[in-house]
């Protein structure tokens, strides 16, 4: 499953990689400042000067800055690859639909199932690019959903399964 869902990732494979990889560099930069703390109290307990503690302090700044930028950029690469990975696999789903609806019509000389069918995906789609869905509307896209669902259900044909 695994597999055959990574095959969608295709041009977001950079996005994909990156993000585990900055993770891990933000998951760093945390457990590296109480470490630092720690340091610098040991510091202060033996006696240490003003510029050695203003130096600590600076470098906690630029470690916690660098955790958050860090974390900015996961957010935004996962987000990227979380959705061109979602566009890839319908744009798959569709695909897959299409060559189904053709492998019917090709090798069974009755076709009315799949007309039927094609008849329910083609208004299934103009109802989705409308997004001003009245109750009529959402109560035929639901009537047509489930149309096209007993028809597969109910069909004597082969149908090609993800």
């Amino acid at each position: 499953m695994i597999r055959q869902l990574s095959r969608s990732i295709r041009e977001y494979k950079m996005a994909s990689l990156a993000t585990p990889l900055l993770v891990s560099g933000e998951v760093v930069m945390e457990c590296l400042i109480p470490f630092l703390i720690a340091e610098l109290v040991n510091e202060v307990k033996s006696g240490c000067d003003m510029n050695r503690m203003l130096r600590y302090g600076l470098l906690l700044v630029l470690m916690a800055a660098l955790s958050l930028a860090f974390g900015a950029l996961a957010g935004c690469t996962c987000a990227r690859a979380s959705c061109g990975l979602a566009r890839n696999l319908r744009k798959d789903l569709f695909y897959s639909i299409q060559d189904c609806l053709y492998i019917q019509t090709s090798f069974h000389p009755l076709t009315v199932h799949s007309s039927v069918f094609n008849k329910v995906i083609r208004y299934c789609q103009r109802k989705h690019s409308n997004f001003r869905m009245t109750g009529l509307h959402i109560s035929r896209y639901m009537f047509s959903e489930s149309t096209a669902f007993y028809i597969l259900l109910h069909s004597d044909q082969k149908t090609v399964v993800l």
